[in-house]
């Protein structure tokens, strides 16, 4: 009996709602508002309440009622805060109104990940021999995953922070020729090389503004600019030492060292980037491009000659370098939304009502 009695009053509101719409068509103003109250308040489901606050709007608005058409547009942004204008049905002066609120949302939140490449800028060699040339570094991707916050403060403009895991082979492939690889005579047993492959986990805590430019209703672009500062959880290094193609001796390699005691646990990074969202119900999906240009030294230069067997047993010391990253990421975006009529001052509002009547009346 309970579940007949739903659907009676279901199918009811339904037909209130179609009495309702008569009604207004037949200029019947004042008895549209009573007829909906019941079922508003109880019997009509999502979809139709929006019609139904829609219709009081509309009521409301040509029975000069202009604060109750307020409160019914505002009840039904609450209820649908992306609702979409269609200009070929909807009147003039709900138009207007409609576009006296704020609709787009004050701030969105999601998840984010993706592939970066990090990239080392030396800045000063060190070394236990006189090398005969630079060290080369290359770069090597990783990954990164993260949550993210934004606010909007102006219309397009938003203020964002985000927490970041990021991991990865920071370099590889640092190879450092010494004078020993030519002159078989020459200091440190007549080795060639030095290389290493180092990796680096990171948290991550980026700030930064970014503006969008709407392309179509549903394809937006966006730049970005800020900085960020990270905090080193781990690195570890692999090492090689490798000896002359004429001497016997086997190379010098063995397992994973901790160097995170030789570097700087705090770094910082400014921020800049591009990117396009791509709008779906309650939020968006987006691409994502930045570079991360790095600000502080790498190495820990009070800790450079604390670990004796990169000393040695690898004959390394750390170079001075900064390391730089390019980040691509894909992620999601769920907008909350707090549909507000804009301010305005008095003086201007009068004008645009009194220049919107004379466009109503030339038309």
């Amino acid at each position: 009996m309970s579940g007949f009695s739903q659907s009676n009053e279901s199918d009811d509101c339904v037909l209130t709602l179609k009495d309702a719409e008569r009604l207004y068509e037949q200029g019947k103003l004042e008895v549209v508002p009573i007829i909906l109250a019941g079922c508003i308040e109880n019997g009509f489901n999502k979809e139709e309440k929006i019609q139904a606050y829609r219709l009081l709007t509309l009521t409301y608005l040509f029975d000069d009622k202009t604060e109750l058409a307020e409160q019914a547009i505002e009840n039904m942004l609450k209820i649908d805060p992306e609702h979409v204008i269609n200009t070929d049905i909807d009147p003039a002066e709900f138009i207007y109104l409609y576009n006296e609120y704020r609709t787009n949302p004050i701030a969105t939140f999601g998840i984010s990940g993706g592939a970066n490449i990090s990239m080392a800028r030396l800045l000063e060699t060190y070394s236990l021999d006189n090398s005969t040339e630079d060290a080369t570094y290359s770069s090597q991707a990783g990954f990164h995953a993260g949550i993210h916050g934004s606010y909007m403060l102006m219309n397009n403009l938003h203020f964002n922070i985000e927490g970041l895991y990021k991991t990865g082979k920071v370099f590889t492939g640092y190879t450092y020729k010494l004078n020993s690889f030519d002159d078989a005579t020459d200091t440190l047993s007549n080795f060639g090389f030095i290389s290493f492959v180092e990796k680096h986990t990171w948290v991550r805590i980026p700030a930064n503004f970014t503006y969008d430019i709407k392309i179509t209703p549903k394809v937006s672009t966006y730049v970005r600019v800020g900085g960020s500062v990270g905090v080193l959880l781990s690195s570890k290094s692999t090492f090689t030492r490798g000896y002359h193609s004429s001497s016997s001796l086997a190379d010098a390699t063995g397992p994973e060292e901790n160097v995170k005691e030789n570097r700087n646990q705090w770094n910082y990074w400014v921020t800049g980037g591009l990117g396009f969202k791509y709008k779906i119900t309650r939020g968006s999906v987006f691409l994502d491009v930045r570079y991360n240009y790095g600000l502080r030294n790498m190495t820990n230069e009070t800790k450079r000659y604390d670990n004796p067997t990169l000393i040695y047993k690898y004959y390394y010391l750390d170079d001075n370098f900064i390391m730089d990253d390019i980040a691509f990421s894909i992620g999601y975006s769920r907008s909350l939304y707090k549909p507000k009529k804009k301010k305005k001052e008095k003086s201007k509002t009068e004008k645009d009502l009194r220049g919107y009547k004379r466009n109503l009346e030339l038309e």
